[in-house]
């Protein structure tokens, strides 16, 4: 068997690790940047590796920021090794630790948003990470962001609805649903981005910029708004909130059930509640003293919350007492402590001290029950201390003597808590140091001094209103009368000052009352006395619809007994009588006899009675008159029931008797002759076939006849309506009436009144109408018998006319003197015709001599453009009633012609100005002779600032020889007006403008650029336009151009033809810009400034990469020196200075270079370094390069094993062997094959070579 022993291994290692560019593993460094995600050193997919200690630095890539990590998971091993801590600083200063993190992202809610904060000037967070050598775990993930600095939030209350605003308190109801409304203002940032949250003080919170809650009892809540501002501080404000008490309402009634139609009396008393507040609740517990153990105390604790925030004792006085309801056998054994909030005690009793005196009526007998305690209050007026109390002797099963219940001074002073906070915990300790004795405390308080608890936190709602519903304004007491049966309930309603309303009800019963719905009399034909009646055979007529099994009914022989109830007639259904007619009285009556109503009727002997009928009277017309015989059916029934009678008429009285040949159509009776004619009634009582038979008699008349229609009636008017009319023009012979001596004719105002004959116009020889036209009834009537009568009408008219006074027309227009003008008389119309005419009823004229207007002739044919004749001239106008032209008026105005200035031109005024607003107007060179005024000496000249002052002639301008305007443009308004008639002017504007310019001082340009030390370049003398235009000037409104010399400038001369590529003649050299308005070119301004030139280093050579191999032993050192100045390329090497750094950021501005660079070691395997080249006179003027610094760790675990194999036996001395058997010990802790090639050789040179 042979062994191969020797094996020669060669591990080659090449690292790569490949992430996104934005995020970061936990490592050594300081990055800058404000996105991406923040990974432990495992990345997105494996755990961080044991043994780790890295700090890291994350800054923000723009100034003005701050880093904000957002970890959306975290799992670290919480064995006390593994641990982060983040610091508000870019370096890892103790004194800015944010917190010590380890476990789960649960375990930490801290974590789900970090943020440096505003003070942090860095805006850097610094991690420090370290893990044991043991144990790996997922690690963490977090979004890096970055915010602006937090800005102040201002917090503030809308409102609270509802509510009544009282001072620094909102007074609300009880159980009301109470919204609030928030807002707050940032001095910075978006203000959509502000939360809202609340606490409402009653165990409710709510969040949002509108939140509710319900307050359920009295009292004062301090409701805290938060304003929340994404990874910055809160800011929170109180307010009060005042929630009423209920007022205690007592309602009474002097009945509490009463019949319907009775009154009642209802009583209301409203007395406000006060809120105290109960600042200190007494703890009340009989509670067994812990005996014989110094360390085993009594303890109890009445908490306050009922002062200010931060609110101290600030006398000792303002605690009136600390009292306790105790017994103990023995005094001495006993501390007495009284602890303050925040933990300062004093001692009202000391150990020992007092000996075997009782506190209370103790029991001493060795037993556990409790005795009877005294109270001990601690003052601080006191001047006993209690061992030195009196005391008295006590009862019970074990007298003793005790100190007396009262006041007593503590062993130590009161003083010593002034300053101690009010609110927060008070706890009495007591400790019985000794054993064998024992007692009990039953109860201990504590007062304050009222004036010290702040005034708000009691309070009482005051009644603003209070009224019964529906009687307001009939104060507390009101008597009223239901209207309806069953429970009627009334409300007393009471409002607050809170705007709380409080309703209590107050019920009553009402019982119905029973009605008496008919009584019939009751009758008997003929009666033999004594006579029999049953009086029950009204009962239904009683009750009607009302149950029965509700009511009782009685009869009685007087209305005393009937409403009393007393002596009913025992046997109503046979109730006999001697005499006729008798009255019996009913009672109906509820079942418990509170509600009844009584009534009566009658027993009567029988027979029939009725009325006289009237004698009927019909017209006889076209040769007949009818009757209706039933019009006296009602008389003959003299009110009693049609439906107990039959009545019958007949044209002989034998045939009524014998009730046979009734006229059969007795309401169509019909007579063919003008006469009288005798009619008989038959009227039967149907229950007792009794009849009565008389007779009346039929008239005929003849109705006069209106043959000739009357003539209608008409006058003119003036509308006052005191024309008068005879309509007696219409009598009975102009009617066409035949038999006019048998004929009374009468006028009335309605058709109904000329048919019922009822008001007539009682002076129709003079009528005055009511209005213009009227239609007039006429009634012509048979003397002998107002029913025979006919009607016409006709109509009577007033046609009014009137021509009303017209104003005078005064015309203001330019004439040229002439004195004559068009006038447009059609204006007057409206005055003329006046309220009550127009131009669909009357018509109109304008005429130039009243005999033409008086006549209607000659009128003036154009009215509407009129040239007038003279100045002044009389014109007279003529209205006619369109229904009767004969009807008319006629009136008369002057026309007058006042000459108006008239402005032919107004030149516009223009200054230059700088901006400053000084300058100023003289308005006045606008007189009247420039504004091309004729009548310039009639003239006066004002000027205003608007068109509507200027046509009103108010707030002229006061002083238009000096006006300073205030803008650069304004139009002025001028008025002309005639010195003779102020209301005659005319008005026109011009402009004045003001041409501002202005040239400010841009300061130099000054170019850092690669010129090979010519110290010439191109300039962009352009950029310096935005400075020279200021916030006043663009190029919109104004222009500017650029020129090598003064006078150029001055004269808008030679301007330089390319000022955005304009190549320097010396270095330095000045510059002159010239600025002008566009709008007015003669206005400009110059300035001038200097360009120059500072020489860039210019990196000809760019550095490449340097690398080396490690061993995992040591980091390797850099010298970056090497690329020097020189090296570099960099020609002007003398004046270049040359520094190294970690960030492009930090090449950039210069700042944190490397501090040794010749020997620099890395703190990762691979780093990329930035090379600042500056010129040493301007340390802005610089160029960057950059290049990569890598080493690359590699090595052999030693001692390899050796391999060994059997021979097969064959002979050939060989055999098969897997050299990967020894890949993971090569590799070692530090290797993977993820990371790491291990090749396999068989010489030395092979493995040395890679071949």
């Amino acid at each position: 068997m042979k062994r191969f022993k020797f094996i020669y291994f060669t591990v080659f290692s090449i690292i790569f690790s490949i992430t996104s560019a934005q995020d970061i593993l936990m490592q050594d460094g300081t990055f800058n940047q404000c996105s991406g995600t923040f990974f432990d050193s495992g990345g997105a997919v494996d755990d961080y590796g044991t043994g780790e200690d890295f700090t890291i630095t994350i800054c923000p890539d723009m100034q003005d920021m701050r880093v904000v990590l957002d970890f959306v998971s975290f799992l670290v091993n919480n064995d006390g090794e593994d641990q982060m801590v983040i610091y508000d600083a870019d370096t890892a200063d103790p004194a800015q630790i944010i917190g010590t993190f380890t476990d789960d992202l649960a375990s930490n809610p801290q974590l789900a948003s970090i943020t440096a904060s505003d003070a942090n000037l860095s805006g850097c967070l610094t991690i420090e990470f370290s893990s044991n050598t043991f144990f790996e775990a997922a690690g963490w993930e977090a979004i890096i962001s970055c915010r602006e600095p937090c800005p102040v939030i201002t917090p503030d209350i809308d409102s609270v609805t509802p509510s009544v605003i009282d001072g620094n308190n909102y007074k609300v109801c009880l159980d009301d649903e109470i919204t609030f409304d928030a807002n707050a203002t940032l001095t910075t940032g978006d203000l959509s981005l502000v939360t809202y949250d609340w606490d409402f003080d009653n165990g409710e919170v709510g969040s949002g910029e509108i939140a509710s809650t319900t307050y359920s009892a009295p009292g004062l809540y301090i409701v805290s708004l938060t304003a929340n501002y994404p990874n910055c501080n809160s800011e929170t404000i109180d307010l009060q909130v005042q929630v009423g008490t209920e007022p205690e309402i007592t309602l009474t009634a002097d009945q509490t059930e009463v019949c319907l139609g009775e009154s009642i009396q209802l009583t209301a008393q409203a007395d406000t509640v006060p809120f105290e507040e109960e600042c200190t609740i007494p703890v009340s517990e009989t509670t067994f003293l812990p005996d014989s153990n110094a360390n085993d105390s009594y303890f109890s604790t009445i908490p306050v919350d009922c002062f200010d925030d931060n609110q101290t004792l600030q006398d000792p006085n303002d605690i009136l007492e600390v009292c306790i309801n105790i017994e103990h056998s023995f005094l001495g054994d006993l501390d007495i402590i009284l602890i303050a909030p925040d933990g300062t005690q004093i001692f009202f009793k000391t150990f020992p001290g007092g000996g075997g005196t009782f506190l209370g009526q103790a029991l001493d007998d060795g037993s556990l029950d409790p005795g009877v305690g005294f109270e001990y209050c601690f003052t601080n007026t006191a001047t006993t201390q209690l061992v030195n109390g009196p005391t008295v002797p006590t009862g019970g099963p074990t007298p003793g003597q005790a100190i007396a219940p009262g006041d007593y001074a503590p062993v130590d002073s009161f003083n010593n808590l002034v300053g101690v906070p009010l609110n927060g915990d008070w706890t009495i300790q007591i400790t019985d140091n000794l054993g064998i004795d024992n007692g009990y405390i039953f109860e201990w308080f504590l007062n304050f001094d009222p004036d010290i608890i702040p005034p708000d936190a009691s309070f009482e709602p005051q009644i603003v209103d209070e009224n019964w519903t529906g009687f307001e304004g009939q104060g507390s007491q009101i008597t009223v009368t239901p209207s309806t049966v069953g429970s009627n309930c009334y409300d007393y309603v009471v409002l607050d000052d809170f705007n709380c309303e409080f309703t209590e009800t107050i019920c009553v019963n009402v019982l119905p009352n029973p009605e008496i719905e008919n009584l019939e009399d009751l009758t008997v034909c003929d009666p033999t006395f004594p006579v029999e009646f049953d009086l029950t055979v009204n009962d239904s007529n009683i009750l009607g619809t009302q149950d029965p099994s509700l009511y009782n009914i009685s009869y009685h022989n007087s209305q005393i007994d009937a409403d009393n109830d007393q002596n009913p007639i025992p046997s109503p259904e046979m109730y006999t009588t001697n005499s006729l007619p008798e009255t019996i009285y009913v009672r109906i009556e509820d079942l418990n006899g509170n509600c009844f109503e009584t009534g009566s009727f009658m027993l009567l002997e029988a027979g029939i009675t009725n009325g006289p009928p009237d004698n009927l009277e019909s017209c006889f017309v076209n040769g007949e008159a009818t009757f209706n015989l039933n019009l006296n059916n009602s008389a003959l029934l003299d009110g009693q029931n049609a439906s107990d009678f039959t009545i019958q008429y007949f044209e002989s009285e034998q045939d009524a008797i014998d009730n046979v040949n009734g006229i059969v159509n007795p309401t169509n009776y019909i007579l063919t002759m003008i006469t009288s004619v005798t009619i008989w009634y038959r009227i039967e009582n149907n229950d007792n076939n009794c009849f009565n038979v008389d007779s009346f008699q039929l008239e005929v008349f003849q109705t006069p006849e209106i043959t000739t229609p009357p003539q209608d009636l008409s006058q003119c008017g003036d509308f006052t309506l005191t024309q008068t009319f005879d309509l007696t023009q219409n009598d009975a012979a102009a009617l066409g009436i035949a038999n006019t001596a048998e004929t009374q004719v009468t006028y009335y105002n309605t058709q109904a009144d000329a048919d019922a004959g009822t008001n007539p116009i009682t002076d129709p020889a003079n009528y005055n109408p009511g209005s213009v036209s009227e239609t007039i009834f006429v009634r012509a009537e048979n003397i002998n018998s107002a029913d025979c009568f006919s009607v016409d009408s006709f109509t009577i008219q007033i046609f009014d006319v009137e021509a009303n006074q017209a104003d005078d027309i005064a015309v203001c227009t330019p004439t040229g003197n002439t004195g004559q003008t068009q006038f447009d008389l059609t204006l007057q119309n409206n005055t003329v015709f006046g309220p009550d005419q127009d131009s669909t009823t009357h018509s109109i004229s304008y005429h130039i001599s009243n005999a033409d207007a008086q006549g209607g002739a000659n009128p003036i044919p154009n009215p509407d453009n009129y040239t007038n004749t003279s100045n002044p001239q009389t014109v007279w106008v003529r209205v006619q009633n369109n229904n009767d032209p004969s009807c008319f008026a006629v009136s008369d105005f002057v026309l007058n012609i006042i000459e108006e200035p008239e402005i032919t031109q107004t030149p516009s005024l223009s200054q230059c100005g700088d901006f400053s607003g000084t300058q100023v107007f003289d308005l006045t060179v606008n007189n009247a002779a420039t504004l091309g005024i004729a009548n310039a000496v009639d003239t006066q000249l004002s000027y205003y600032n608007t068109q509507a002052d200027a046509d009103a002639g108010t707030n002229p301008i006061t002083d238009p020889a000096n006006y300073n305007p205030g803008s650069t443009s304004e139009t002025i308004f001028v008025r002309a007006e005639n010195i003779n008639n102020s209301n005659c002017f005319a008005t026109a504007s011009f402009n004045i403008q003001i041409f501002n310019v202005e040239a400010n001082d841009p300061g130099p340009i000054v170019l850092c650029e690669a010129t090979g030390n010519t110290g010439i370049s191109q300039f962009d003398l352009t950029e310096q336009n935005t400075a020279i235009f200021g916030p006043n000037q663009d190029a919109t409104t104004h222009s500017i151009s650029y020129h090598t010399s003064f006078a150029d400038a001055q004269g808008g001369a030679s301007p330089i033809p390319n000022p955005d590529n304009y190549t320097n003649a010396s270095n330095p050299q000045p510059i002159w810009a010239r600025v002008q308005n566009i709008t007015d070119p003669s206005c400009f301004a110059i300035v001038d400034f200097t360009i120059s030139v500072t020489e860039e280093p210019e990196i000809l050579n760019p550095p490449v990469t340097l690398s080396q191999c490690s061993d995992f032993t040591a980091t390797p050192v850099f010298d970056l020196t090497q690329y020097d100045a020189a090296n570099l390329g960099i020609l002007n090497a003398g004046e270049t200075q040359i520094t190294y750094h970690n960030t492009a950021a930090d090449a950039n501005t210069g700042d944190n270079p490397i501090p040794n660079p010749a020997n620099y070691q890395p703190a990762n395997a691979q780093e990329d370094i930035f090379i600042r080249a500056a010129n040493v006179n301007d340390s802005e003027c610089y160029a960057t390069a950059d290049f990569s610094v890598e080493f690359y760790d590699v090595e052999i675990i030693l001692p390899l094993e050796n391999l060994e194999n059997c021979d097969d036996g064959t002979g050939t001395a060989t055999s098969s062997f897997d050299l990967t058997s020894n890949t993971v010990t090569v590799l070692g802790p530090n290797q993977n094959s993820s990371t790491h090639n291990v090749t396999y050789y068989e010489t030395q040179p092979d493995a040395t070579g890679g071949v």
